[in-house]
């Protein structure tokens, strides 16, 4: 069993609640968003539209037409950045739910209004852990097939990339996500750091009409 498989295997119960502020507290993990051509960072000149990056505090990387990752974990993740921010991971509640009636209305009404399942993943190439939400209709529509990845493995390896959706007269970006099963080699990675971000993945904070905004949810709405 490789080292990361044996962090995932001994992390998979949940903490005590009490340790919970502790895991959950800290500044936001690196995060993986697909550049459209609408996206600041295609627009700035910083990302080629149709890449992916890979975004850490005010530093981003061209993460290129594909690359390869581990998906570690999966939670459902709902936004609303307006005037105040909301989080919430948790579908059974009523935010959680006024947040998606407003994303399904579509165009101008849901702006500011994203949700769908987010992935915790670790880049081998980069040596990073970095979460990835398919917040928009496009990506929503891949979720499943990779559910059903997690149904039959503790964790998976595999390609991230990209192909462009052209109907009606409008074109878009949407994620590719498909089962690696080639050996990889992994670097060196410190194993109490990678234990404390799938801790923090797992048992998420909802923030609820919080004043002040973050990047990474910025991505959520890009």
């Amino acid at each position: 069993m490789s080292q990361l498989a044996q962090l995932k295997k001994k992390v998979s119960n949940k903490p005590d609640p009490q340790e919970r502020n502790l895991i959950t507290s800290g500044s936001n993990m690196p995060y993986v968003k697909l550049c459209g051509s609408s996206t600041t960072l295609v627009k700035q000149g910083i990302i080629p539209m149709g890449h992916h990056s890979l975004t850490e505090g005010q530093n981003h990387i061209d993460l290129g037409n594909e690359f390869l990752a581990a998906f570690i974990s999966n939670r459902p993740k709902a936004v609303h950045y307006g005037e105040d921010l909301t989080i919430s991971y948790d579908p059974t509640k009523p935010e959680f739910q006024e947040i998606m009636k407003k994303a399904d209305l579509g165009g101008q009404a849901a702006r500011g209004y994203s949700y769908g399942y987010e992935f915790l993943l670790y880049l081998p190439e980069q040596n990073k852990m970095a979460t990835y939400h398919f917040g928009n209709p496009t990506a929503r529509q891949s979720t499943d097939a990779i559910l059903a990845l997690f149904d039959d493995h503790n964790f998976f390896m595999a390609t991230v990339s990209s192909t462009l959706i052209e109907r009606k007269g409008n074109s878009w970006h949407g994620p590719v996500v498909k089962y690696y099963e080639n050996p990889v080699e992994m670097p060196k990675f410190d194993a109490e750091t990678v234990q404390a971000s799938i801790e923090k993945f797992d048992n998420p904070v909802p923030l609820i009409g919080t004043e002040v905004a973050t990047d990474e949810v910025a991505n959520d709405l890009e």
